[in-house]
């Protein structure tokens, strides 16, 4: 895992987001063996999470009702500014640009 971000709330970080995993290389249970890290950076206010790759975690068609639980999770953590769906990270205020 990555070194924490700085806790300096002047400090800007970028999360790699739900990146689409590799499958081929990743058994499906294993896909979600690091929620409980992610989860802890939500610590710090200046790192987001980005969902927009958060299909490819499914084993299912949509609505992907098997990530959906997990999803919840995520924003519970970051909460609704600071957990989006978008092709880019530009309104994202933990990436230094307002809404």
């Amino acid at each position: 895992m990555p070194p924490a971000p700085a806790s300096d709330s002047s400090a800007r970080a970028r999360s790699g987001g739900l990146a689409s995993p590799l499958r081929e290389a990743t058994p499906y249970p294993d896909l979600w063996a690091n929620l409980p890290e992610v989860i802890a950076l939500a610590r710090y206010p200046n790192v987001a999470m980005k969902a927009t790759g958060a299909p490819s975690y499914s084993g299912h068609a949509y609505p992907f009702p098997d990530i959906h639980d997990n999803l919840h999770r995520l924003y519970d953590a970051f909460g609704p500014a600071r957990f989006f769906w978008a092709r880019t990270s530009r309104a994202c205020p933990a990436h230094g640009a307002s809404a």
